[in-house]
């Protein structure tokens, strides 16, 4: 019975999913920390309300979505 339990093996998934919690322990931790400071920013700043923010992936959908006349071409008069 002892000889079927491949004790390598539960040991490396116990020490697995004890470093995935540890890094999600950290992550939360950050953000956190990371809304901490951006409230006394805010509060230093004396801004109100809140703010519309857009992260470098959105932004740079936005950017793809606008429509640049192309200056070679003859515009309508």
């Amino acid at each position: 019975l002892l000889d079927s339990i491949d004790l390598p093996e539960i040991i490396r998934e116990s020490a697995g999913s004890i470093t995935t919690e540890a890094v999600h322990d950290v992550r939360m931790t950050g953000i956190g920390a990371d809304e901490a400071v951006n409230r006394a920013i805010d509060r230093l700043l004396r801004r109100r309300g809140a703010r519309r923010t857009v992260g470098p992936a959105q932004r740079a959908d936005a950017l793809a979505q606008l429509v640049v006349p192309d200056p070679t071409e003859d515009s309508p008069r």
